[in-house]
């Protein structure tokens, strides 16, 4: 793969989803994205293996084409459904006093083996994300970097992650259609934890905040704390459900309910059912599809 060029995969409850760019002096720069919604996870898993591969082989195919260069290795971009998070640590002494990425490997094999024991029952480990790193020079002065120091001076580095992991046989049955559709996988991302880290990029003024995204049939909560995804929830309900309430109360088409559903308010608010659905969830998942059909009843009254 070009060291320049990232290409991004996603199978998500609303599609899939194929992007290509590229990072510059620390910049990122786009050079193409496309989704196909003609397929999608439902509940985290795949219903029709055969639709997904040719879906992703359609997307890598026309991304190629469009930036003149052959997709063959992705990142993917793994759904939330049901992902542990753990926080642990790894440490080392360095080599010749200096950061390397030798060093970096054995912090990262560390944290593997501390968090083992701890996985939930089946579950593999899909990434390791630091967050910080503390290092100590020939002086024993300490020092901290959200990035890893490498060449830095140093005798003994620190690094503190978290761990992300998820259902092996979910993360197998993902891996396969990739893998079926020519692809190579070079890394794996958990998509709330992505979507964070992207939002605390450009805003720092709020180091917590619970970031809320409904899907057509599923609905992510992460709550972030100074842009580390600290638990993540998700709800088998979405903006699909509300559309079919909506369809359903005054027998009208879906797409027609879809558009009721968008309309705001004179003061430009969103309507009442949505923002009651908001306030009501939370990260256990307590409020029940039953529920949120009678926010929807009491605003179609």
């Amino acid at each position: 793969m070009n060291e320049r060029i990232i290409c991004c995969l996603e199978l998500s409850s609303t599609g899939v989803k194929m992007l290509a760019g590229y990072v510059y002096e620390k910049e990122v720069f786009i050079l193409n994205a496309i989704e196909s919604t003609r397929t999608k996870l439902v509940k985290g898993g795949i219903l029709d293996k055969d639709e997904m591969v040719i879906t992703i082989k359609e997307l890598a195919s026309k991304i190629s084409s469009s930036i003149k260069f052959q997709v063959n290795d992705v990142v993917l971009i793994m759904p939330s459904n049901g992902v542990q998070i753990i926080s642990t640590k790894g440490e080392t002494n360095t080599n010749d006093s200096r950061i390397s990425l030798f060093d970096a490997s054995n912090c990262h094999t560390q944290c593997y083996k501390n968090v083992s024991d701890r996985l939930r029952p089946n579950y593999e480990i899909i990434d390791i994300v630091p967050y910080k790193y503390v290092y100590e020079d020939v002086y024993s002065n300490s020092f901290e970097s959200e990035r890893l120091p490498l060449n830095k001076a140093a005798n003994h580095i620190t690094m503190f992650a978290d761990v992300e992991a998820m259902d092996g046989a979910t993360i197998k049955n993902l891996e396969s259609v990739v893998t079926k559709a020519g692809l190579n996988i070079v890394h794996k991302v958990c998509g709330a934890n992505a979507t964070i880290n992207l939002t605390f990029s450009y805003n720092q003024s709020n180091p917590e905040f619970i970031f809320i995204d409904f899907g057509d049939r599923q609905t992510t909560l992460g709550l972030s704390y100074e842009g580390r995804l600290e638990a993540v929830e998700t709800l088998n309900y979405g903006s699909d459900d509300i559309s079919d309430c909506i369809a359903n109360k005054f027998n009208i088409s879906f797409d027609k309910a879809n558009e009721y559903k968008k309309l705001l308010d004179s003061n430009g608010h969103l309507p009442w059912p949505i923002i009651k659905v908001i306030q009501k969830i939370n990260l256990t998942g307590s409020c029940s599809k039953e529920e949120y059909n009678e926010f929807i009843k009491e605003f179609l009254k």
